[in-house]
């Protein structure tokens, strides 16, 4: 059985329960109803380097790209922000 509104919402399980256990606190069903959420496979998971890559990044990375790098792998930073932060070389 397929539903579209849950392909579009995935938050629409958890408002249907919700909405059913209004409806058993206010006398309107005697029955506990829950639906359950539908698996879902995991896709596009975000992988991770190890030390070893991370090094080789550092590495070969050019003068001008290395405090991006810093700012990514090693602080977490996403790229989006990393791209906003602006520069100045503290340590000459």
């Amino acid at each position: 059985m397929s539903c579209p509104k849950l392909e579009e919402d995935p938050t629409f399980v958890i408002k249907v329960n919700i909405f059913y256990r209004w409806c058993k606190e206010q006398g309107y069903t005697a029955m506990d109803i829950t639906v359950e959420k539908p698996y879902r496979p995991v896709v596009n998971e975000i992988g991770t380097l190890s030390n070893r890559q991370v090094r080789a990044l550092i590495d070969r990375c050019d003068d001008d790209l290395l405090g991006h790098l810093w700012l990514c792998p090693c602080l977490g930073l996403r790229r989006a922000e990393a791209a906003k932060t602006k520069t100045r070389r503290v340590i000459p």
